[in-house]
């Protein structure tokens, strides 16, 4: 057949059964830090709301001149311009 014979097995080289493999695959999933390919989408995920992350707001700008009714009239949004 086209299996090796263990004389001609590498020292390091050990037959693998069914048992070693599912070890394996259990020992790589929790060197990796998780268990499988998911997916998250819709899902609570914990340790998200902790972040560090600065959200720019994109500034939004008035037109203070050229405006109808002329341009001493009050901005919208009262004196603070909210």
């Amino acid at each position: 057949s086209l299996d090796k014979p263990p004389a001609a097995q590498e020292a390091g080289e050990e037959s693998l059964d069914e048992g070693e493999v599912v070890e394996e695959a259990d020992l790589m999933a929790k060197l990796m830090g998780f268990s499988s390919f998911d997916s998250t989408q819709g899902q609570h995920v914990p340790g998200t709301d902790v972040s560090g992350v600065i959200v720019k707001h994109k500034r939004e700008y008035r037109q203070y001149m050229n405006r109808r009714g002329g341009f001493n009239k009050p901005l919208p949004g009262g004196p603070a311009g909210k």
